[in-house]
């Protein structure tokens, strides 16, 4: 019975101690592709990797944006505002020097969506997986 109680116990302690991954918020980085949506145009394919931090309010993101070239990070340059509807799943985000949008919507661990031109032409279409959390 000691046993029975003592490992209880023990797993218990397990579980609650263990590190829990949020599907409630798109905080962390998240990995995947960025594909073009107009041919010809500037745009290239690539693997991109996203960073959501919390920002200065609730519904608040800050979101890098960079992408993967021959296995090494690169920065594109420039870091988004973004509002989160925890409720729905979805992220919005203004790049404002590229004059960009994104709009992204997640479940568990796989976020897709569009990045569009303020004109409201879609630019990228992105699926991304989450490669860690918080």
């Amino acid at each position: 019975m000691r046993i029975a109680l003592l490992l209880i116990c023990v797993a218990s302690i397990a579980a609650f101690a263990a590190p829990q991954k949020s599907n409630d918020s798109p905080i962390g980085a998240w990995r995947g592709e960025s594909k073009c949506l107009v041919r010809p145009s500037a745009c290239n394919d690539e693997e991109a990797l996203y960073r959501f931090t919390a920002g200065s309010s609730p519904d608040a993101l800050r979101l890098s944006a960079n992408k993967i070239v021959d296995g090494k990070e690169q920065s594109m340059g420039a870091d988004a505002d973004c509002r989160v509807d925890a409720k729905a799943h979805t992220v919005h985000c203004i790049v404002a020097p590229a004059q960009l949008t994104i709009d992204l919507e997640w479940k568990a661990d796989d976020m897709s969506g569009q990045m569009k031109r303020n004109d409201g032409t879609p630019w990228r279409k992105l699926t991304l997986h989450r490669v860690n959390s918080r």
